[in-house]
């Protein structure tokens, strides 16, 4: 996908930063894609989504879904958390996103996070979810076992999120045009 920025935006901009600067174009790109969505199949939307975007922008645009959805809080953490690992495509694209990043620790935090889910033998089907966090209704047992998963997330995130923002700086011609 064709996103401009001004040259001296990757310049000036601190790598953590730079991240949002290039996520934002992807995810309202990503939203007007679903908003002109008539009676196409959802999955078939994203798929043309993430087909129209380079390598770069893909894991950008994974991992960076993921984080925005479970900084908010313990309970969005959990549930966000469940809500991508019932949909392969989406979780296993989270989890790529760090291999492409070349991040082990989050990818480590994430692959421990998808044995959780798989240990607790949690049937998760998307389609069932209830539409906020706080009504999720798995067992408390469960959001006791991901909470220190939470915290180290929280830990880790402002460290990947420079990472990807240093990988983005020296590869910029995967995310983003330079306007003239």
């Amino acid at each position: 996908m064709e996103i401009y920025i001004e040259r001296h935006l990757m310049d000036s901009t601190p790598d953590e930063e730079l991240v949002s600067v290039c996520f934002e174009p992807l995810i309202e790109a990503y939203k007007e894609a679903f908003r002109m969505e008539t009676h196409v199949d959802a999955l078939i939307t994203k798929k043309q989504f993430y087909q129209g975007l380079s390598t770069g922008q893909r894991a950008l645009f994974f991992f960076n879904s993921y984080y925005y959805h479970v900084t908010k809080s313990q309970a969005e953490f959990y549930w966000w958390s469940a809500y991508f690992y019932a949909q392969p495509i989406q979780w296993q694209g989270i989890r790529w996103s760090m291999e492409y990043f070349q991040d082990p620790t989050m990818a480590k935090l994430l692959e421990e996070i998808e044995h959780i889910f798989d240990s607790q033998q949690q049937a998760i089907n998307p389609e069932y979810f209830p539409l906020h966090p706080y009504n999720l209704g798995f067992d408390e047992t469960m959001y006791a076992i991901l909470s220190p998963f939470d915290k180290m997330f929280h830990q880790f995130a402002p460290i990947t999120r420079a990472r990807i923002g240093a990988y983005i700086r020296s590869h910029a011609e995967e995310f983003v045009q330079f306007k003239n």
